[in-house]
């Protein structure tokens, strides 16, 4: 006798809510986070982290990651910093320069050539809402 079970599904949706900052103003700290994630993959160890307050100098930044289940904080190279820094600041100024004040006041995660910038924080300011009378 063979039994088996078979179970299709498609892949949990990925994304990321900032559920602490108010990126949009809006007080529901619902924000999402912008990325491209084809070069995120899963694994024992965390994407790596940059911060700073200026990501146009990539020589104030600094990059971390977490190493597998020990918890051990691993300093990326200058080389790799840099590269990271260059690339988050390239996706958020591409955006525009409310996008990178969030960059420089959250950071960003990076792996490949992917980023995960924050949103940014003149959502509303930005709207196009109209009163009508």
């Amino acid at each position: 006798m063979l039994s088996s079970i078979l179970t299709l599904q498609t892949g949990q949706p990925w994304f990321g809510n900032d559920m602490t900052n108010n990126l949009s103003g809006t007080a529901q700290l619902a924000d999402r986070w912008d990325c491209n994630t084809h070069d995120f993959k899963s694994g024992n160890s965390s994407i790596p982290y940059c911060s700073g307050s200026d990501f146009s100098t990539a020589g104030t930044i600094a990059c971390t990651q977490l190493l597998g289940a020990s918890s051990t904080v691993l300093t990326l190279s200058p080389a790799q910093t840099t590269a990271a820094a260059n690339a988050c600041f390239k996706a958020a100024n591409a955006i525009n320069a409310a996008t990178v004040a969030s960059l420089n006041s959250f950071g960003c995660y990076f792996q490949g050539h992917s980023v995960y910038i924050p949103g940014r924080d003149d959502l509303l300011q930005e709207s196009t809402a109209r009163t009508w009378g």
